[in-house]
This record gives C-alpha cells, sequence and structure tokens, in this order.
C-alpha cells in the first residue's frame, strides 16, 4: 500500500523528490494511514500522526490529520467526506482526546469546518530588514546548532515548549525530524549562549530569496531581535520573516482543532475554572472546542507540523 500512498502523494502535492523520499523514511507511518481503494485502487487517503498536547499541565494524546488527498480523476466524488467520517471514528477509538489540522488554503477553512473543525491556532508574524537598526551587541555569543549536541539543543527547544500553557508538543524524534527538514533547505537551529547555557533558539531556513524563522524561543524578546539580525548578515538575506505566538491585533487563522473526548476535555477545563458558568455539555462542538482551547485570546500554540491539507 505504500507505494500507492506515494503515488497518490505525487499526484496531489508539488513537493520535490528529495522532500518525498525523507517524509516516507522518516515520517510515514502505515499504521497512522487511512485510506479509500476502488477495484484495489487507493484513490484516497489521509494520515493522522500521533502527538501530545500540554494542555494547562495535562499532558493529551492528540492526533493530527494531515496530507488529506484524491486522485484528480476522483476529486469531487465525496471520497474525502467519507474518509473525514471515518477518520473521525478512527482516532476516537484509539483514544484521542482531540484532532487538529492546518487548513493548506483560507477556503479550506470552511471545509474542515462541516466535520466540526474550529479555528483554535493563530500565528503572527514579524517582519525584519537587513537595514534594521540592531539591539545593543549582546552579552552573548550565537552559534549554530550543528555545533553543540543535539541532546543540547532539544533539551532547551523542550523546556521551552512545554512552558507554554496550551501546545501541541514534539518529541526528540519530532524534533530531530524538523531540524533535518531545516538542513536540507540550507537552515539549522541557531543558538544564543550565555557561559555556554543556551537562552535563544531560532529555527530558520531561506525561502524565496529570504529568511523564514519557523519558530523562535528565548528568554526575551531583544535576543530575537539579534538572533534574525545574524541570520540576515550570514544569509545575505534582506529580509527575514518570524513566525511568532499570536498578538491579538495582528493574528491570523493558522490551525483548526476539534474536541473528540468531550467529556474528559470539558471536566478538565472546569477543573482549572470552576468559575466558568457555560453550559458546556450542550455546545455545539465548534463553539465548544474554541472555549476549551480559549481561542478567544489566542492561548493554543500548534507550530512546525510539517505540512498542511
Amino acid at each position: 500500500m505504500k507505494e500507492q500512498v506515494i503515488d497518490l502523494w505525487k499526484a496531489s502535492f508539488g513537493d520535490s523528490e528529495e522532500f518525498t523520499q525523507f517524509y516516507f523514511e522518516r515520517v510515514y507511518k502505515e499504521e497512522n494511514v487511512l485510506t479509500l481503494c476502488e477495484n484495489g485502487r487507493v484513490i484516497s487517503a489521509l494520515q493522522m500522526r500521533p502527538y501530545e498536547m500540554n494542555y494547562y499541565g495535562t499532558i493529551l494524546p492528540v492526533a493530527y490529520v494531515c496530507d488529506v488527498c484524491t486522485l484528480p480523476s476522483e476529486r469531487g466524488k465525496g471520497w474525502v467526506s467519507r474518509l473525514m467520517r471515518q477518520a473521525l471514528e478512527v482516532m476516537r477509538e484509539r483514544g484521542y482526546a482531540l484532532t487538529t489540522l492546518i487548513p493548506a488554503t483560507e477556503g479550506l477553512f470552511n471545509l474542515y469546518e462541516r466535520f466540526g473543525y474550529a479555528k483554535a491556532f493563530d500565528h503572527s508574524s514579524e517582519v525584519h530588514f537587513s537595514e534594521d537598526e540592531p539591539p545593543e551587541p549582546p552579552f552573548y555569543r550565537i552559534v549554530p546548532g550543528r555545533q553543540l549536541p543535539p541532546e543540547t539543543v532539544f533539551a532547551y527547544y523542550d523546556r521551552k515548549q512545554r512552558e507554554r500553557p496550551c501546545a501541541i508538543l514534539h518529541s526528540a524524534r519530532d524534533w530531530e525530524i524538523l531540524l533535518q527538514d531545516c538542513r536540507m533547505v540550507g537552515g539549522d537551529a541557531w543558538l544564543a549562549l550565555w557561559h555556554d547555557t543556551p537562552i535563544g533558539l531560532a529555527l530558520a531556513a531561506p525561502a524565496d530569496g529570504m529568511m523564514s524563522v519557523r519558530e523562535f524561543v528565548g528568554e526575551e524578546p531583544d535576543i530575537r531581535l539579534t538572533l534574525v539580525q545574524h541570520l540576515l548578515a550570514q544569509s545575505g538575506c534582506d529580509m527575514a520573516i518570524v513566525s511568532l505566538p499570536p498578538l491579538l491585533s495582528t493574528a491570523h487563522p493558522y490551525g483548526m482543532a476539534r474536541v473528540l473526548d468531550r467529556e474528559r476535555m470539558t471536566d478538565l477545563y472546569l477543573s482549572h475554572r470552576p468559575e466558568d458558568n457555560t453550559p458546556l455539555h450542550d455546545t455545539d462542538i465548534v463553539r465548544l472546542t474554541q472555549t476549551l482551547l480559549r481561542y478567544n485570546r489566542r492561548e493554543a500554540w500548534m507550530n512546525l507540523m510539517l505540512d498542511g491539507n
């Protein structure tokens, strides 16, 4: 089946041969794939990759739905709808509390809302230019991640990701894959070190003639500014775009979520906020999901998922 899924992927997405090979060697797992077949041929497929989520101090199992695709000749026949309904049942049976996804285009937000998904994860972007005034000379040094032990780099990233109150978490293996993906296109993780102790990290790669800072974690904003200016100087790019947790004034929709285990998620939410009198048990699934993830405050964070749908 794997070869058929690869053929379907190639017919559906515009990824390079290098990335496709990398993905199916390092990321793809047969048990996470759901397919629909006709006459022995895979015509539609999706993947349900397992992750953990830090939900206000409780670690929950979640499933990330991705790589939803149908053969071009079979599109418009309802295969994706069948596949999504089946996927929701499979994910419930496997005990996931929540499912998430990232629509590849604006129009797909409406499509996935039909299956109970709600806008739940926003991003903000910060633009920097090479001629920007840099901060004061730093009291720390900046080094590429490949110069440090991998466990040191991940340990810092892991500590910072777990400080976020409501966030999808990446394991050490996830981080290794993300780094490899970044390095394939000339990027790396760059760290700010103070007496050999990490105090900031930027995962960045060149893209379309500029630097794309896919993730930043750090102790203070000035470290981010210095890291970005360093990356621009090193790369020769004139502009960098930094992906950041949402600011209410500049947030734009990025990802969606859907509660699967309604009772468990509601009880957890109320254990943290017993003063909330909202009748959650009778709320429709879209509104419930946004309430439980506190979308009105843009608290939930999902990033570095490799792809969208």
